[in-house]
């Protein structure tokens, strides 16, 4: 345990009584309502100084009152300091009044939309999704990469093809090992030591 407080920079935060998120049905152990106070039972008796939100996969038309929704949470709760919503970046440039939206809110910090959920990783190759990263990067937020260690790939190609976004690499480690494998075989060097892999 740590001697001094942290800053848990990935916290999942949901309501199911006023939210609905689908793929919870799959997981029934945690197919419930999870707030701040459910955070401060687990934790026990580690000491969380802040704590940054990132978006749970909320249903596909909900994600601006999921983004409501923790606004609330921060606005009660000084720790809850930053969120990191979800955009559908497929849309492209027709996304921009949804993220004026967001950026309403001041907890915003980044933006996510998952990729590894995808059948066809690729898609966040495609133009539209690509401008719509480059906005959100106009917009002085980071962009959330999540994806598991075998679409490290595109997810490498999407930052080459915005580099004046900044990225946040969900999770790698997680998958320490095998995203490392990855970054070498594509000759990509990995951070160095001072710096944590999350921040590839």
């Amino acid at each position: 345990m740590p001697s001094f407080p942290i800053i848990d920079s990935h916290v999942h935060l949901y309501d199911v009584q006023r939210l609905s998120y689908p793929w919870l049905a799959s997981a029934p152990k945690i197919n419930r309502t999870y707030l701040l106070k459910d955070f401060d039972e687990a934790r026990a008796p580690v000491e969380v100084d802040k704590i940054v939100f990132a978006e749970v996969w909320v249903a596909p038309d909900q994600y601006l009152q999921e983004a409501a929704l923790v606004q609330e949470l921060a606005d009660r709760d000084s720790r809850l300091c930053g969120m990191v919503a979800h955009l559908p970046c497929e849309r492209g440039l027709a996304v921009e009044r949804d993220l004026d939206v967001l950026m309403q809110h001041r907890s915003r910090r980044g933006i996510r939309r998952l990729i590894e959920i995808e059948r066809d990783i690729s898609f966040c190759l495609e133009p539209d999704f690509i401008a719509a990263v480059k906005l959100i990067g106009r917009r002085g937020l980071p962009f959330d990469i999540c994806v598991k260690h075998f679409g490290m790939v595109f997810a490498l190609e999407l930052a080459r093809r915005c580099p004046e976004v900044q990225f946040v690499l969900d999770r790698s480690i997680e998958q320490g090992d095998r995203v490392l494998a990855i970054l070498n075989k594509l000759d990509i060097p990995p951070p160095p030591p001072e710096e944590p892999a999350s921040r590839l």
